[in-house]
């Protein structure tokens, strides 16, 4: 029997960018007037979410302490 966390451990990188990208609701305005921004764990911005999930797989890819 698999866990869901032992799904995640295996998951493509790919698949998991998918998960960890969010719409950032923090600007109101900014969705009031149609402007989505996405957002990467990376913390940064994107105005299209396939964007910010390339940059999430970066982020996800990238070796601790460089």
């Amino acid at each position: 029997m698999m866990r869901n966390i032992d799904i995640l451990r295996v998951m493509p990188v790919e698949d998991l960018a998918e998960f960890l990208v969010r719409l950032d609701i923090k600007s109101t305005a900014n969705i009031l007037a149609g402007n989505l921004v996405w957002e990467s764990p990376s913390k940064k911005h994107f105005e299209y979410k396939d964007d910010a999930i390339d940059d999430c797989v970066k982020w996800l890819n990238k070796e601790i302490g460089e």
